[in-house]
């Protein structure tokens, strides 16, 4: 499922962005974003909306907002972030889950939602969805700093409850 934000949203002035590519021995290369692309409160209900409908669970459920201040204060809170797109990333990832906005699919939207935020500011990441791992965020075991890490693509320690 592909959820694409708007790319009018908000232009927060140069961020320096780092990517890890070797090409050919040279240095790692710098790129000068000018834009980060957020998603609107609109946007990630529709996306509920749209994971809801699209990704099928064994139970019906039904598409429903919560609390939209929670929704508001997500993406207030990753735009307020320091740092590169996968601190955004994994604050919105983290938000979402905790906050608990919609009544149904609320890990899958954090998940896709995520995910989204990350492809539409030009970033490539790997991570397979895993429900374990979001509620694991969700009751609070990985910190951002490990959830920032999972979405990067790198292995992160194994969830059990306590």
């Amino acid at each position: 499922m592909t959820c694409v934000f708007r790319r009018t949203l908000t232009s927060v002035g140069p961020v320096l962005s780092r990517r890890s590519e070797n090409l050919k021995g040279e240095k790692m290369q710098a790129k000068m974003c000018l834009e980060i692309i957020y998603p609107s409160v609109d946007e990630l209900i529709e996306t509920n909306r749209r994971v809801l409908r699209e990704i099928s669970v064994k139970r019906a459920v039904r598409h429903r907002v919560l609390s939209r201040p929670k929704l508001e204060a997500a993406t207030q809170k990753m735009r307020a972030e320091e740092g590169d797109l996968y601190d955004k990333a994994a604050v919105l990832l983290t938000e979402l889950v905790r906050g608990h906005a919609f009544a149904s699919g609320v890990r899958r939207t954090a998940y896709v939602a995520t995910v989204s935020f990350l492809r539409t500011n030009d970033e490539h990441p790997s991570v397979a969805h895993d429900p374990r791992i979001l509620t694991g965020i969700r009751e609070g075991f990985y910190t951002v700093e490990e959830t920032k890490d999972w979405l990067r693509g790198n292995a992160v320690r194994q969830f059990t409850r306590t």
